[in-house]
């Protein structure tokens, strides 16, 4: 294919420079080729065969909890640890404060990509309702996100540090290629939140150390 692909390019740049080199019949050529189909039709069969295993996956994690697709709230610890240490699924868990700004700004980004990813697990807990895991994992400052994969813990986020250079909010599109990129994560439609500037209306404040 990469042969044909080389040999077109060559042609094509003899149309520009010869009148007898006809370009139209190039692409016709090209575009009717039956190596050519036989790889898009491949990669169309595969793709169907990707997206069916996606939705497969997403239909059985529906049907077993209810609360796939929302930022569950979990007020049990233990509960919690059963789910991070059990799961077959990432589990993304935001620690936070309900009444700090910067973790309701988090809520609400956690809150889009759990109805959009729904291969992966999205819930949050109250600080207070967890002091022994707030110990355990030394958790000093807020919002803190931790991500597991397979019981053990992936990667973490600590305030916005990693989403920007702005110290109160970010854009939302930073977090899912975070997500993204530590494949906690996974697209099946290849698509990106729009990339858009997020000013906070609120009072600034900094990460809240607990």
């Amino acid at each position: 294919m990469s042969q044909k692909v080389s040999q077109f390019e060559k042609d094509a740049f003899a149309a520009n420079s010869d009148s007898d080199v006809d370009l139209d019949e190039l692409m016709d050529e090209l575009e009717n080729d039956e190596e050519t189909d036989a790889i898009m039709a491949r990669h169309r069969e595969q793709r169907m065969h990707e997206i069916s295993q996606h939705l497969k996956s997403v239909a059985k994690n529906v049907a077993e909890d209810k609360n796939y697709g929302n930022l569950e709230t979990i007020d049990d610890e233990s509960r919690l640890i059963k789910l991070s240490s059990s799961s077959d699924i990432p589990v993304v868990i935001h620690f936070q404060l309900p009444h700090f700004k910067k973790c309701q700004y988090m809520d609400e980004q956690l809150s889009k990509l759990a109805r959009k990813y729904l291969r992966t697990k999205f819930v949050r807990i109250d600080v207070q309702n967890s002091p022994f895991l707030v110990d355990k994992l030394d958790i000093k400052v807020l919002p803190c996100v931790i991500a597991y994969v397979g019981g053990l813990e992936r990667t973490r986020l600590v305030g916005f540090s990693k989403l920007g250079n702005d110290p109160n909010s970010f854009e939302p599109a930073s977090l899912e290629r975070f997500l993204l990129s530590e494949r906690i994560i996974e697209s099946n439609t290849r698509g990106m939140f729009a990339s858009r500037k997020t000013t906070s209306t609120d009072d600034s404040d900094d990460d809240l150390d607990i």
